[in-house]
């Protein structure tokens, strides 16, 4: 009986500390940055050297995003979405610590789905 009541319990506490301790992931208009130094693989914010931490937006002339780009402490990380100038999504694509990982999909121009691969951990498994 302490085992259905104990696992529940236990499960509903380290689903909340899951959700509770994840980072908010701002946005970052590439605008503002300008510009992004690179050293040993890791993206730094020019202004503050502080590694990138957040969602890269970038627009064309018009204002229409085109890109958005997740960085998690100066990596790649997170989904990554590019976009046609009509607004319909080109690619969606996944990293993890700065590696390849999870499905890539690529899009036409109307938005059906055209290309998926897949990676893990920074190797092709299946394209």
């Amino acid at each position: 009986m302490k085992r259905l009541i104990l696992y529940p319990l236990a499960f509903l506490v380290a689903f909340g500390f899951y959700f509770l301790s994840k980072d908010n992931i701002a946005d970052i208009e590439t605008s503002e940055l300008r510009k992004v130094a690179m050293k040993n693989g890791v993206a730094y914010d020019w202004r503050t050297d502080k590694p990138l931490h957040g969602r890269l937006i970038e627009r064309n002339s018009n204002g229409k995003v085109i890109a958005k780009v997740t960085y998690s402490n100066g990596r790649l990380d997170g989904l990554t979405e590019y976009f046609y100038d009509n607004g319909t999504r080109k690619a969606a694509i996944l990293y993890q610590n700065g590696l390849e990982h999870g499905n890539w999909k690529y899009f036409d121009r109307d938005g059906v789905l055209i290309k998926n691969i897949y990676y893990q951990d920074g190797q092709l498994i299946e394209q």
